[in-house]
């Protein structure tokens, strides 16, 4: 399911976008989309992988329950595993936090920076 979609740029935020329009912001300059899933389906994954033109393994990463968090990049791509965390205490100085259910919930973000264009020369 997808949670959000958004794009920013030159660290503003442009709009939330629909996944189909990923692939038209991540080719602009300076462009950052986040995308935010919960427990995708695999229709899911395929519109991820062909609108930010993911790495397989990445995709691979993603279809498995039981990853451990972790962030990976491949090329310009950065793809992040979270696993959500609930406090039990109201005390921040007392929290403990715990996984909120098992290892086959999770959130998979695919996140792609297009390229920066610079006016740095070069002597």
């Amino acid at each position: 399911m997808l949670i959000n979609c958004v794009a920013y740029q030159n660290g503003k935020k442009l709009a939330d976008i629909s996944a189909e329009a990923i692939s038209d912001y991540v080719v602009r300059p300076d462009c950052f989309v986040w995308v935010a899933l919960f427990e995708p389906n695999p229709e899911d994954l395929a519109l991820m992988a062909e609108e930010f033109g993911l790495h397989e393994l990445a995709v691979e990463d993603a279809q498995k329950g039981d990853q451990r968090p972790k962030i990976e990049e491949y090329g310009s791509s950065m793809f992040t595993v979270l696993q959500t965390r609930s406090s039990t205490a109201t005390s921040p100085s007392s929290r403990v936090w715990r996984p909120t259910s098992s290892g086959s919930r999770r959130r998979s973000s695919a996140a792609r920076r297009a390229p920066r264009t610079s006016s740095r020369s070069t002597t």
